[in-house]
């Protein structure tokens, strides 16, 4: 797949406008279709950077905005819109990645299949703290929560990441999506260990079983559905297919200077955790 805000196939142009995709005809750029978006409903949210938003009793996930506000991890947001075929079944399906957040849309199904955020971290660089704060002495930890800090509240920061592993893994033809997520937080200031501690992995699985889908209540939604996997089975998986966090998608960043190198901000020594080092 290849990035480009509008992409054409089969003479059509797609593309995001706030929250919704148009599908526009090539020549004459006549309005063919467009779909509203809205969060998908078996989105996972860290419950370690939602904590930072219910100390202020603010809402959390956001409402949905497909604003873009940044490059994002390994800049992958300066492509936010890509086509391909996801799972190698001949149909194609449009990637949006923002702010973090990564969406499978599938124009046949008219619908968000697969949603997750790559990226759901809330914390500041050293080189931000120091303008941000503009020589004010910070206390609590090493890297503070910007969420919590632009409302005058200081808090360890959190960096939450996560990476796709897509295949038949458990080989009933049906195309499976895993998820590991890893989730970090931020040192104390007297703590001589520079960076972050790990708090957790967590492991899940989705599958597209339209046999199954076809038989239930909703029909067939096209989507990839949660599975009740073991976190200890999906770890088996992984460990025969041969695949690390390295290899997980993203995997390569897409910074100028950068390509071809894994992305810096998912394989940092400062997350002091082996499994992510090159």
């Amino acid at each position: 797949m290849q990035g480009f805000l509008f992409e054409e196939a089969t003479n059509k142009v797609f593309s995001i406008v706030g929250t919704e995709v148009l599908s526009t005809q090539y020549s004459t750029r006549e309005l063919i279709n467009h779909w509203s978006l809205s969060r998908w409903k078996y989105q996972y949210h860290s419950p370690d950077i939602a904590v930072h938003h219910k100390i202020l009793h603010h809402q959390y996930p956001f409402p949905f905005d497909y604003e873009r506000v940044a490059s994002g991890v390994g800049c992958l947001g300066d492509a936010p819109l890509r086509y391909g075929d996801v799972e190698g079944d001949g149909q194609t399906e449009l990637v949006v990645i923002l702010n973090g957040l990564l969406v499978i849309f599938s124009p046949q199904y008219e619908r968000i299949v697969f949603a997750e955020y790559i990226d759901e971290s809330d914390w500041m660089s050293k080189a931000e703290m120091t303008q941000f704060f503009s020589g004010q002495t910070v206390t609590v930890a090493q890297y503070t929560s910007r969420f919590l800090a632009e409302n005058d509240t200081h808090w360890p920061g959190v960096r939450a990441y996560a990476k796709l592993f897509l295949g038949d893994f458990d080989r009933d033809d049906n195309p499976d999506v895993m998820v590991w997520r890893k989730s970090y937080r931020s040192n104390a200031v007297d703590n001589p260990v520079s960076g972050f501690t790990k708090l957790s992995d967590v492991y899940q699985h989705f599958e597209r079983d339209l046999t199954a889908q076809s038989s239930s209540e909703a029909g067939v939604t096209g989507e990839y559905l949660p599975q009740d996997t073991s976190e200890t089975i999906l770890q088996q998986w992984l460990a025969t297919a041969e695949m690390s966090w390295a290899t997980g998608y993203p995997s390569m960043s897409e910074c100028v200077g950068q390509t071809n190198q894994l992305i810096p901000e998912m394989h940092d020594v400062l997350l002091n955790d082996p499994q992510v080092l090159p």
